[in-house]
């Protein structure tokens, strides 16, 4: 083979694996988000998530999820606990507000926030073995009293409270609470909430001129910032929740109109546009040592959305006309309660899309 055949024979290689390099790049911007994700499938439902979309649809339930689950459930003012068919009343909630339950990560403990009649505000421990109240604080000086979540060791329990600011607070297991970190600047109505045990830290919103993130050590009370990348620094923002485990935030930029979610480095992660036309509302979160789901509800759709923001999935369940989310909640574990326009309650089972009616008076109801 003479030389310049030779030559011509590598120019025409390097010509060819530059062409494929140039290609792949191509397919990788075209086909990535902002953050660099791969788009799975499209959505004009979504814009630039990222995620996986699944359609699925609810069927009857066969068996009664509530024979076999622990849960917490409110019915004629009385507040009850109920564990393998044994129910056992732990308190009476005449003249009372209740805003939050959150259990311990061992399941024997549980907190209590809720207000009186003259907007005072308390916190009660519960014993989850023996249904008895362990402790009772009262919080008569401050605007807003929420949970941020339990401790790891099972008896701590942090709180945000607000007066002028909010401040984070530390309940120990010494029942004595005490202060961590104050001058916290955010005019929204909740502050901050961990989907799982704090062990290290508690990130919350700052937000003078512009909103940044703070991650205060639970440990020496020592706060510093996050710096997050400039697309995803807002004006003004809704904080819902940071996850320790996996080393998750999310909050929604109010100005940008998106839920940005991103790593406590201030790596973007990935965003999900919203849209004022779908109205989709936020309302749970599903948390394990190896999930960590989304929960959302969009009324003009009649559609619930779960976002898995460990790997990229979007589960889409369609309802029936009139059949929507009866509740709030911070955490779900398998079911949550959807209702109908006849005011019919039904438990909506996530891993199946089975559904089973609800006989008595349920007024809420929380699995542990």
């Amino acid at each position: 083979m003479n030389r310049p055949f030779r030559y011509f024979q590598f120019h025409l290689l390097a010509f060819i694996i530059l062409i494929t390099m140039m290609a792949i790049l191509l397919f990788y911007q075209i086909f990535t988000d902002d953050a660099y994700r791969p788009y799975f499938q499209r959505s004009d439902l979504l814009s630039k998530t990222g995620l996986v979309k699944l359609k699925k649809i609810f069927s009857q339930e066969t068996e009664n999820p509530l024979n076999n689950n622990e849960y917490l459930h409110v019915a004629n003012n009385y507040l009850y606990h109920q564990k393998n068919l044994k129910k056992s009343q732990l308190k009476n909630l005449n003249g009372l507000k209740l805003f939050q339950i959150e259990a311990s990560p061992d399941k024997d403990k549980v907190a209590i926030v809720f207000q009186d009649k003259r907007f005072n505000w308390f916190l009660e421990i519960f014993s989850l073995i023996d249904d008895k109240s362990l402790d009772i604080q009262s919080f008569s000086q401050v605007n807003k009293l929420q949970i941020i979540q339990w401790g790891e060791d099972n008896t701590q329990l942090f709180l945000s409270t607000k007066t002028d600011d909010w401040r984070v607070d530390k309940y120990d297991a010494v029942k004595k609470v005490t202060d961590i970190y104050q001058g916290i600047k955010y005019d929204k109505e909740q502050l901050t909430y961990s989907t799982s045990p704090i062990k290290n830290y508690i990130i919350v919103p700052q937000c003078i001129d512009t909103c940044s993130l703070l991650i205060i050590s639970v440990h020496d009370n020592k706060s510093s910032i996050i710096e997050l990348e400039e697309d995803y620094i807002s004006k003004d923002i809704e904080f819902k929740f940071f996850e320790e485990k996996h080393n998750r935030i999310g909050y929604i930029s109010l100005d940008r109109n998106y839920y940005f979610i991103v790593d406590n480095n201030g790596y973007a992660w990935h965003k999900i546009a919203l849209s004022d036309k779908r109205k989709t509302e936020f309302i749970g979160f599903q948390t394990t040592n190896r999930m960590l789901n989304l929960l959302a509800y969009s009324q003009s759709r009649s559609e619930i959305y779960i976002y898995d923001l460990l790997y990229y999935g979007l589960s889409i369940f369609n309802l029936n006309d009139g059949i929507m989310p009866a509740q709030q909640v911070n955490k779900f574990i398998d079911y949550i309660v959807i209702s109908d326009n006849q005011n019919n309650a039904f438990l909506l089972n996530l891993k199946n899309l089975n559904k089973e009616k609800i006989e008595g008076d349920f007024d809420f109801i929380t699995f542990l």
